[in-house]
């Protein structure tokens, strides 16, 4: 359907040229030349062939710098988790490096000969502050000393309150996580002795994510401009997260030709997970000028745009252009601020000019 609609908008274009010309009359031949690069629409063969229009304007522009790259763990965040008491590691609840961790979540259990003796020795003073009330200051000392000493190991208010309740031991105590993170390295495995202060794990916090990611030599330089990073992660397609760049110098790599860039990004909700792919865009030459919209250009020998230079009335014009990106162009010279441009329709004025007036009479078309 969309070949023949565009069939369709050719047929009309040379009807029209073909109605035109012969309402045309006869000029001099000055006339002809400066009529040569222009051609008459009515509002309905503008609305036929989808014509739409835009104006020139001067605003910001930036090029930009695409490459890949995949979301880690933030090392520098990384802090070790190591043993409060000497014991037999019983069950691990965290095994694989990256995994996401919250804060409560039970990371370990253990089996300590001396945790469980002072566990027993808080009990007792519980159970004595009933029986002995007449030295309720001494127990309530008893109490606290002995409370503290289980806080120093590591449990938390709400394990020594349960104790407190239940007057129940148990063979085993399960240390939690008190922050947000990702497991960066594990260094316990179940059943193995360790002792106090031996590093079990290295938790890393999730509020700052890196993105590794490797440039092209050619694009090393724009990396020292400071310039500003947009980052996009496939699994969060609608999202955008500015970065800041804390590798400098990029890591060389002479058999691939690239640099290695790692890039520290702010993830305060902890939306961004280790191992998503990520797009990194640099912006670079950013520079406030002359712009149209990129399809407005008719691509040729020369490239051209048609400016609306009355109501119906569209001439093309010869450009040079400058910087671009996907959607906008920068024009050097050949148009001017304020100038209306045709953004959609552009290919099918050119079509119809050469068939009233032949290719050679397109400026850029001549052989």
């Amino acid at each position: 359907m969309k070949v023949l609609k565009i069939k369709f908008s050719f047929l009309i274009v040379i009807m029209m040229v073909a109605c035109n010309k012969s309402k045309q009359h006869d000029s001099t031949h000055e006339q002809k030349d400066t009529m040569s690069a222009m051609i008459h629409l009515t509002p309905r063969e503008q609305v036929l062939i989808n014509l739409a229009t835009d104006t020139a304007k001067i605003k910001t522009i930036f090029e930009t710098s695409d490459f890949y790259g995949v979301a880690a763990i933030d090392e520098n965040s990384a802090g070790s988790i190591s043993s409060r008491v000497n014991g037999r590691i019983e069950k691990l609840f965290i095994r694989n490096p990256g995994e996401e961790i919250k804060t409560g979540q039970a990371l370990y259990s253990i089996y300590s000969e001396e945790l469980l003796s002072d566990e027993n020795e808080f009990i007792l003073a519980t159970e004595n502050q009933s029986k002995f009330s007449q030295q309720k200051n001494t127990v309530d000392a008893l109490i606290d000393a002995s409370r503290k000493k289980l806080l120093l190991w590591g449990l938390s208010d709400k394990q020594i309150n349960e104790l407190t309740k239940n007057k129940k031991t148990s063979p085993t105590v399960t240390f939690y996580s008190d922050i947000n993170g990702y497991l960066s390295e594990l260094n316990v495995n179940e059943g193995e002795y360790v002792s106090t202060g031996t590093a079990l794990f290295k938790i890393a916090e999730q509020s700052s994510i890196w993105v590794d990611a490797e440039v092209y030599q050619n694009e090393i330089s724009y990396l020292y401009q400071t310039p500003e990073i947009i980052i996009q992660f496939n699994a969060l397609p609608n999202e955008t997260f500015s970065g800041k760049i804390i590798q400098n110098p990029p890591a060389m790599d002479e058999n691939k030709k690239v640099a290695a860039v790692r890039i520290m990004v702010k993830n305060l909700d902890g939306k961004i997970k280790p191992g998503m792919m990520a797009t990194v865009s640099i912006k670079r030459n950013q520079k406030k000028t002359l712009v149209i919209p990129k399809s407005s250009i008719v691509l040729g020998k020369l490239n051209s745009v048609w400016i609306e230079t009355a109501s119906g009335m569209f001439e093309n014009r010869m450009i040079e252009t400058g910087i671009e990106n996907k959607t906008e162009v920068e024009i050097l010279k050949g148009i001017k601020q304020g100038d209306i441009v045709v953004s959609s329709g552009g290919y099918l004025l050119n079509s119809a000019y050469i068939l009233k007036n032949g290719a050679k009479s397109m400026p850029g078309m001549n052989m």
